[in-house]
């Protein structure tokens, strides 16, 4: 079975016939990105999530929800009809079956009037690469992050291959530099270049509630705060305030929780994760082995109902 990044159509088919092409993959690509890139094709929406226990994912509806959205706001008339949620789902849990491990998994829809170079009609790409895990280091000791004063999103809601070219300038994944912070107009902390951002004051946790892609980890991580009694305030925080800050931290849908240290050398509260951080990781941990299914057949036991409150 591979292990390196795969590209796959997503094309009608018959119940008991496979949905997938295999599209031919870039010997170079270390990255679902680069791996998609590789095909040459522009104006695509996509979103991207990992898999849990090797054929596992979390939130496939919601994801699907913001891709949707993505295409409704750049207003493509035939949204509903091209993001076939059966199809979808048939194509991953097949693509799963070609896996070892754990994978990353990016979710293309292209544009109107584009389709896959080869196949037309074909606007669905799944690309597959083995998941790197955030080093268990980075998770106790927490990260650093640098500033991205010139990079914006144009349209925060729209989850766009565009934005994955904009962002190439600033690498990312290192533990002095794991991300980097995109600021508004007067230097209120907005994201990070790949994830949502979390300042915590006094056991209160802020987040920017406009002008923000709409993470799907971010929507789980406010779901148990709430189950753990965790103050949220949807406020975007001045970078000048970070010096009064106890704790910080980022989510993503690849990463989960990643407790943030240091600012651009402002050191955040002790310097090291803090209580709130750790609990939301712990309670994000459990509601995700929670939630997780297969992608195909459908599950829905008890998949959306609350998160139960899991720290001590």
């Amino acid at each position: 079975m591979p292990s390196a990044v795969q590209l796959f159509a997503v094309v009608p088919s018959s119940p008991d016939a496979s949905c997938l092409e295999s599209l031919p993959g870039s010997v170079d690509a270390r990255t679902v990105h680069e791996g998609f890139e590789h095909l040459g094709v522009a104006g695509s929406v996509y979103t991207g999530f990992r898999t849990f226990e090797h054929d596992r994912f979390v939130a496939l509806d919601e994801h699907l929800d913001r891709t949707l959205g993505s295409m409704r706001l750049l207003g493509w008339p035939d949204a509903e009809a091209v993001l076939d949620r059966n199809l979808i789902r048939r194509g991953l849990a097949e693509a799963m079956n070609e896996r070892l491990g754990d994978s990353m998994v990016r979710l293309d829809v292209l544009a109107p009037r584009s389709c896959v170079p080869g196949l037309p009609g074909a606007r669905i790409v799944v690309t597959v690469a083995p998941l790197r895990e955030v080093p268990k280091r980075f998770l106790s000791e927490g990260v650093g992050v640098e500033l991205a004063p010139d990079l914006t999103r144009d349209q925060p809601l729209v989850k766009s291959a565009e934005f994955v070219q904009h962002r190439v300038p600033y690498p990312l994944g290192t533990q002095e530099a794991f991300e980097y912070l995109l600021l508004d107009s007067a230097d209120n902390i907005l994201e990070a270049t790949s994830a949502n951002v979390y300042v915590v004051f006094d056991a209160v946790v802020h987040t920017a509630g406009q002008g923000v892609l709409e993470g799907i980890t971010r929507l789980l991580c406010l779901r148990v705060a709430q189950a753990e009694g965790i103050r949220v305030r949807q406020q975007a925080v001045p970078l000048a305030n970070l010096a009064q800050a106890t704790e910080m931290f980022l989510t993503s849908s690849t990463r989960g929780v990643v407790p943030i240290v240091n600012v651009a050398g402002t050191m955040i509260g002790q310097g090291r994760p803090g209580p709130v951080t750790l609990c939301l990781a712990q309670a994000l941990r459990v509601e995700i082995t929670r939630i997780a299914r297969p992608a195909w057949p459908l599950d829905d036991i008890e998949a959306r109902q609350p998160p139960s409150a899991s720290c001590p």
